[in-house]
């Protein structure tokens, strides 16, 4: 089980989840701004069914996503859902917030509670 402030094992898990045949033509940048132990800015780009991880800032991302780091690995284990992180003020959001939710799906993310099958 990851350490829940672990930023290495959030971005591998976000490659590891990604779903290439659910981007067929998606190309897009997602800025995280990770708040918390091993946080800072990272991001993510989306293209040609592949996606990557990156340290630092993009200069125009099509979504910002700020969150806590210790809230992004709850997210990424099912241990908080992302609509109750979303309305709790866990996680904020711009730009795209179209992209931002179809990001769930690429992600395996769902908003299933902990304890919830």
């Amino acid at each position: 089980m990851p350490e829940s402030a672990d930023i290495a094992w959030a971005l591998a898990e976000f490659e590891r989840r990604f779903a290439p045949a659910s981007v067929e033509g998606l190309r897009a940048t997602v800025l995280l701004l990770l708040a918390g132990s091993g946080g800072g800015p990272f991001h993510l780009t989306i293209e040609g069914g592949r996606l990557e991880t990156h340290a630092g800032r993009h200069a125009h991302p099509d979504v910002q996503i700020e969150i806590r780091v210790d809230d992004l690995c709850r997210l990424l284990r099912g241990d908080l859902a992302p609509h109750t992180a979303f309305l709790e003020g866990r996680v904020h959001l711009l730009g795209d917030g179209a992209l931002a939710f179809r990001l769930r799906a690429l992600l395996g993310l769902d908003d299933r509670g902990p304890g919830q099958a």
